[in-house]
């Protein structure tokens, strides 16, 4: 018989200067998404705000993110099972989307000259409650900010290749520091 095993991108918490790179593997993302009509009912069944376009409600546990017109994607921990087509019936499409994406956090100082040299992110307007679709890398990642860190949701069979991206674009940065 197989047994599958879940290899971590980040094999233990990856500390690069002053950021932590930390992957979370407890973590389950589902996309929900409606019609126009069904929008309260909808958030009524969630018992919480629908975010906007470009707006995250949570924390490091769980939480909504936009990421489309009438879709959202909820992260909860896998002891809370997702929502899912039963909870809605024809009020909303559901589908779990875990085994598609990595979790990955980024907490300690500033981020911002690090995503400066990888993405197009308005970092001066990406305040904490905020989620943007960009590019790291050529990679596409939802990135949110939240209260006190980054979370970035990239592919999973990308994510090794972000997480070297995230790597060399510290050194390179520290490196920089180090000689001015």
């Amino acid at each position: 018989m197989l047994e599958f095993t879940q290899n971590p991108v980040v094999a233990s918490k990856l500390t690069l200067g002053p950021w932590r790179i930390d992957q979370v593997t407890d973590c389950s993302l589902t996309s929900i998404s409606t019609r126009a009509q069904d929008l309260a009912e909808v958030q009524n069944r969630l018992d919480q705000p629908l975010p906007q376009v470009g707006q995250c409600h949570g924390d490091a546990g769980q939480g909504l993110f936009w990421s489309a017109p009438f879709q959202w994607m909820r992260w909860a921990p896998y002891v809370d099972a997702p929502p899912t087509h039963d909870e809605f019936g024809e009020l909303a499409y559901v589908t779990e989307q875990t085994d598609g994406w990595i979790r990955l956090d980024v907490q300690g100082a500033d981020f911002s000259p690090i995503l400066e040299r990888l993405c197009n992110l308005d970092l001066a307007g990406f305040t904490p409650g905020s989620v943007q679709r960009t590019q790291i890398h050529h990679i596409g990642v939802f990135v949110l900010s939240l209260e006190d860190r980054l979370m970035i949701w990239v592919p999973r069979s990308m994510a090794h290749s972000l997480v070297h991206a995230l790597t060399q674009a510290v050194e390179n940065h520290l490196a920089q520091a180090a000689l001015a």
